[in-house]
């Protein structure tokens, strides 16, 4: 996923994989949020175990900042996803008996 300079997020086409060993965490966002690993489909979501609940908590962030116009420009200062994730997942441990603690 990319940011255009109008500040729409396009998919992007994979052209090359490859191997990088390094410390971290590394999330990938796709745009329905899965992906195949070994021809097995897998959800990008980590913090509920349940995808189609994060996928719609996610897909909501998404139209109301369209909605709302508050996707930021290019230049903008930007805030990253893990407080949002963290946010969904505080709320999971309300909501959903079976999130991950």
């Amino acid at each position: 996923m990319t940011v255009t300079n109008e500040g729409k997020v396009v998919a992007e086409r994979i052209v090359r994989v490859g191997r990088q060993v390094s410390e971290g965490i590394f999330s990938p966002m796709t745009a329905d949020g899965a992906l195949v690993v070994d021809g097995i489909l897998s959800s990008c979501f980590s913090q509920v175990e349940s995808h189609t609940v994060q996928k719609i908590v996610y897909d909501f962030l998404v139209y109301a900042h369209e909605f709302f116009g508050l996707s930021p420009g290019r230049n903008a200062a930007r805030q990253g996803i893990p407080s949002f994730i963290n946010y969904v997942h505080e709320l999971s441990h309300v909501f959903l008996p079976f999130s991950k603690f």
